[in-house]
C-alpha cells in the first residue's frame, strides 16, 4: 500500500484548540490503518503545522485522537489538523 505523502492529505479536517480539550474525533470512515492518520497542529511561532507523533504526543483509537499531557492544543480556530 503506497503511503501518501503526509504534506499533501487524502482526507483531513480541522478542529479548533481550546487550550484545555484534549479529545478529538474525526468523521472520515473511508478505510485506512492507524498508521495511515497523520496529526498536525498549528505553531504560531513557525506559522506551519507542526507534525505530531504518535504515542508521544498522542494516541489514537479508532477515529479518536487523545493529546497526552504537555501536548493539549492552545487555543486557536482550525489549529488543529487531521
Amino acid at each position: 500500500m503506497a503511503i501518501p505523502d503526509p504534506l499533501v492529505p487524502v482526507t483531513q479536517e480541522r478542529f479548533n484548540g481550546t487550550g484545555s480539550l484534549d479529545k478529538f474525533t474525526f468523521s472520515f470512515t473511508n478505510p485506512f490503518e492507524e498508521d495511515d492518520v497523520f496529526v498536525y497542529v498549528w505553531n504560531t511561532t513557525t506559522a506551519v503545522y507542526d507534525l505530531k507523533t504518535k504515542d508521544t504526543h498522542y494516541t489514537q483509537s479508532g477515529q479518536e485522537i487523545t493529546f497526552t499531557s504537555g501536548n493539549i492544543p492552545a487555543t486557536g480556530t482550525g489549529n488543529v489538523l487531521i
